[in-house]
């Protein structure tokens, strides 16, 4: 029983680090725009292949202005568990461990900035946070035979068939727990659209000098006419929720 509970509270380490990113995520834009946070539905809202906003027409004139980044503008990017709040660095290094020693990936979480450009002085956008991958890793791991045995492989240095034998002798099999775990876990983790989550973004700006500047945000961008992209720049060095924006370039899409 003693390595039963062991299992478990592996899994409590691997639900953690879940909660964890989805806390961080969730804490990304408290001071902006808390009430506008919410959950996607739809996974195919996740990825909309078009842009159906109607921007403003005109002649915009020379040099750097509104004509020059209205439109939608977009950056894909991924984050890791390694890379969660100091906080949690015992339990993550501990899962990272384990990770390392199954020799599987570790997951990180997928990032969607898009933010469009709807007037001469107004962006609206949004960030989405795709977690499937530690949904799926938790699943593979504790709810298949496969993962369970190299779980336990990794943690105790057993080989697969002393696994076996083991959980025999806990009065189950290797395939009645990880079917039993597995439904377990998908009810407690919800669907996939649970581990999809949107945040709004808006801000007013100004133009100067090829750089966009916000009077509501915590960042800045610089155009780049060169390779015509955006890079975003934190306004202040000081500790900030979007400070892994900093240096993220955005292209038109």
């Amino acid at each position: 029983m003693k390595r039963i509970t062991a299992l478990v509270l592996v899994l409590l380490l691997m639900f953690g680090c879940c909660s964890c990113g989805k806390e961080q995520q969730e804490k990304s834009g408290a001071e902006n725009t808390p009430e506008q946070k919410k959950p996607v539905n739809a996974i195919d809202e996740y990825d909309p292949d078009k842009d159906v906003y109607v921007y403003p027409e005109g002649d915009w004139g020379e040099g750097f202005t509104y004509g020059t980044i209205r439109g939608r503008w977009r950056a894909d990017f991924s984050y890791s568990i390694q890379e969660l709040p100091e906080g949690n660095a015992q339990a993550i290094k501990r899962v990272v461990k384990i990770l390392n020693a199954m020799n599987e990936e570790i997951p990180e979480f997928q990032y969607r900035v898009m933010m469009r450009f709807i007037d001469e002085s107004h962006m609206e956008g949004r960030l989405t946070v795709d977690m499937r991958s530690i949904r799926d890793m938790v699943l593979e791991l504790f709810g298949t035979e496969d993962g369970i045995l190299r779980l336990y492989g990794a943690m105790y240095g057993f080989s697969r068939n002393e696994v076996s034998y083991i959980i025999q002798q806990q009065g189950t099999t290797v395939e009645e727990l990880a079917q039993q775990v597995r439904q377990v876990l998908e009810v407690q983790s919800g669907g996939e659209e649970a581990f999809i989550s949107t945040e709004d973004l808006k801000g007013t700006y100004t133009l100067a000098d090829n750089n966009i500047l916000f009077v509501d945000c915590k960042f800045d961008m610089e155009y780049n006419p060169a390779d015509d992209t955006l890079t975003i720049h934190m306004q202040e060095e000081n500790p900030s929720d979007y400070n892994f924006f900093e240096g993220l370039i955005l292209t038109r899409g």
